[in-house]
């Protein structure tokens, strides 16, 4: 997969990558600007993630949700979302900061997807083929003159592949949605 850089309103280097564990900014369509969190970028990196390994290998679930809850008004980074929730499923994390419940869908409908990114709600997922394990990320936006969505990739260049950008929903291979009607 490989997502199309198109320049936007992404603000680079807003902060020290090995500090907040972000370097960039995007403000979607609706006026909501999101931190784009890394998990290997972070002061977390070389924490353990629940006993799996590092942050920088396997906490994509709690950075995806933390940029995710972004779109709520709530600002946390990702080693804290862990610590709070203790929890490594989206829903559960994100249910713990919001005090309302979080939808997960293991049936994919690209519909509801685009309709919930129509009305300004992100959208954390899940995807199958970045690894054996699958991978999680945040898709923020809405495009209908191109009908592409904003991807907020959750990693530096994983696996060769490139980070935040515009990208053909078709092309995510997503198999679970994480969502707030």
């Amino acid at each position: 997969m490989v997502v199309e850089h198109i320049p936007g309103p992404v603000t680079p280097g807003q902060i020290d990558k090995d500090n907040g564990g972000w370097d960039s900014t995007y403000t979607s369509k609706s006026g909501i600007t999101y931190r784009e969190y890394k998990q290997d970028e972070g002061y977390y990196k070389d924490y353990d993630y629940g006993g799996y390994g590092p942050f920088s290998s396997w906490a994509c679930p709690m950075v995806a949700t933390a940029i995710f809850l972004e779109g709520y008004g709530v600002h946390v980074d990702p080693y804290e979302l862990y610590k709070v929730s203790g929890a490594a499923n989206p829903a559960v994390a994100a249910n713990a900061y919001l005090g309302k419940s979080v939808t997960v869908s293991q049936t994919y409908s690209k519909d509801v997807t685009l309709n919930l990114l129509k009305s300004g709600k992100p959208v954390a997922i899940h995807n199958t083929g970045w690894n054996e394990y699958g991978h999680y990320m945040t898709i923020l936006d809405y495009d209908p003159t191109t009908d592409r969505v904003y991807l907020s990739e959750v990693h530096t260049g994983y696996n060769g592949r490139t980070d935040n950008g515009w990208i053909d929903i078709d092309k995510i291979n997503i198999d679970t949605i994480y969502y707030i009607p």
